[in-house]
């Protein structure tokens, strides 16, 4: 439930004053026999991250060769700290090996070097390994290249209108839809062990809260109440959910205790409380409330207690999402330019990430190194990407119909 909107050895990252200090690293192209190669997936993965300053093919003075040690000087000479080449080579069994090393041109060295092998058709999915391998190696955080999104599209088909729930890569590609249905699909949330999905189905008795298992496909119906049963959140120990529920006549936050179906109230009030999340701890539940008369964020112990507000900048701040240390909020913000994802700190300062108006979800990546958002521009719907200064913006999927509730999920446990 929402409200309505009115009509170099490690990267210094410092977000509290919008900056992220960009690092100098050179892409040589790898090198295969093959057509497709892995190449310009590991420089979208990196230069899209906001955290590199890759230089273009066409500026560099040559290509150094993958068996050969490299000339340091030579990059030096060009402010180039950092140095990735890489091969792949295609096996007798059909498999793929990536190899690749990664220099330190300054202090002429290797940092690292990896040989992955896959399948041929997972591609991808080994080019985004090695880019979280080298992200982890040169900004000391792991690399979230490798995990996967949800969200929402609702758009007209020849058989009417379909809302489908898509489970994707992070970057959008190799989409999948793992719910289709006739009627609305809303919030969805990823399990902390990132095999399930909370989700909210709007059907004829209502809304339905549903736990979806990826791999088996099992789609669980949680035990309905009377009203409204949306907007689920999965606490860090995948062991409780917060939901909005209306059963006593007016939309609260309560805990569902799933190996028990135990409910414990949280909030009460008579406003509209809706959209929880929780912190890193799982010891405080953070919600909007238009008990001040507009949509603010609170936070309220996870067992119940006194909400405190935290946001006081502007009359709108709905659909927030909280850093994985804690130390961020990012928001939907109703500002004169329209509505805006804009970021704040743990002192209150508030930020602008955006300039376009009609932005309506945001959320963090598993690491808080990027955001995704959904908005709508020049009538069509799109997920962006966004680093947490704003000056970069990667638009990763559009459509004419409608995109919505973008959700990140963990990064995979190797």
């Amino acid at each position: 439930m929402g409200f309505l909107r009115p009509a170099s050895a490690a990267l210094e990252i410092t977000i509290d004053e919008g900056v992220i200090e960009s690092l100098p690293l050179t892409i040589i192209p790898f090198t295969s026999e093959r057509a497709d190669d892995p190449t310009a997936v590991i420089l979208e993965d990196l230069r899209g991250s906001g955290y590199f300053r890759i230089p273009e093919f066409t500026e560099l003075p040559y290509l150094p060769a993958f068996d050969a040690s490299p000339d340091f000087s030579d990059w030096r000479r060009l402010g180039q700290e950092n140095l990735l080449l890489g091969q792949m080579q295609e096996n007798p069994d059909g498999t793929l090996t990536l190899d690749f090393r990664l220099y330190d041109s300054y202090r002429e060295l290797q940092l690292d070097g990896y040989s992955l092998t896959g399948e041929a058709g997972h591609l991808r999915e080994l080019a985004h390994r090695v880019s979280d391998l080298v992200f982890q190696r040169l900004t000391g955080r792991p690399g979230f290249f490798s995990t996967r999104i949800a969200y929402v599209v609702q758009e007209q088909t020849a058989a009417g209108e379909r809302h489908r729930l898509y489970v994707a890569d992070y970057d959008g590609a190799n989409a999948l839809a793992v719910v289709d249905s006739a009627q609305a699909l809303l919030s969805p949330d990823w399990a902390p062990d990132g095999k399930r999905l909370a989700y909210v189905a709007l059907g004829d008795q209502g809304t339905r809260v549903h736990i979806l298992t990826l791999d088996s496909g099992e789609d669980q119906v949680l035990p309905p109440t009377p009203g409204l049963n949306t907007a689920p959140s999965w606490a860090p120990d995948g062991e409780r959910l917060a939901l909005v529920l209306s059963k006593d006549s007016n939309a609260e936050i309560y805990v569902l205790h799933l190996s028990s179906n135990l409910l414990q109230r949280i909030t009460r009030n008579p406003a509209i409380d809706t959209e929880p999340l929780w912190d890193s701890t799982g010891n405080h539940i953070l919600f909007t409330s238009d008990r001040s008369g507009g949509p603010q964020i609170y936070k309220v112990a996870s067992r119940g207690g006194v909400p405190r507000r935290l946001t006081f900048n502007g009359s709108y701040n709905a659909q927030a999402d909280l850093s994985p240390d804690d130390k961020h909020l990012v928001m939907i913000h109703g500002a004169r330019t329209g509505f805006q994802v804009a970021l704040q700190d743990q002192y209150g300062d508030l930020r602008m990430l955006t300039t376009s108006n009609l932005n309506s979800a945001v959320a963090f990546a598993p690491g808080g190194e990027l955001l995704i958002c959904a908005g709508r521009e020049a009538g069509a719907a799109h997920l962006s990407l966004i680093s947490l200064d704003g000056k970069q913006q990667r638009r990763i999927l559009s459509n004419q119909g409608k995109i919505s509730d973008p959700d990140w999920g963990p990064l995979p446990r190797r």
